[in-house]
């Protein structure tokens, strides 16, 4: 039952290296998604980018799925 992820207390929980992991993967995701656009533009020589850009949806997806793999990351013991 000590196991279990609401027993540990919380410094001991932060310094496991799957939770060191699966923060920083978390922030890399969320930074990408945030930044997708601004990258997007940079790449795109008019300026302008459609919601339906191809490099706009991939970098968004791949933000969702490091975010989702740094959940993973964190929960897994």
């Amino acid at each position: 039952m000590s196991n279990l992820l609401l027993f540990v207390d919380l410094m001991t929980r932060l310094n496991m290296p799957n939770v060191i992991v699966g923060i920083v993967l978390s922030v890399v995701g969320i930074a990408l998604a945030l930044l997708a656009k601004r990258i997007t533009r940079c790449f795109r020589k008019d300026g302008v980018v459609n919601d339906d850009d191809k490099l706009l949806i991939v970098l968004k997806s791949i933000g969702l799925i490091l975010v989702i793999a740094g959940l993973i990351c964190t929960i897994v013991k």
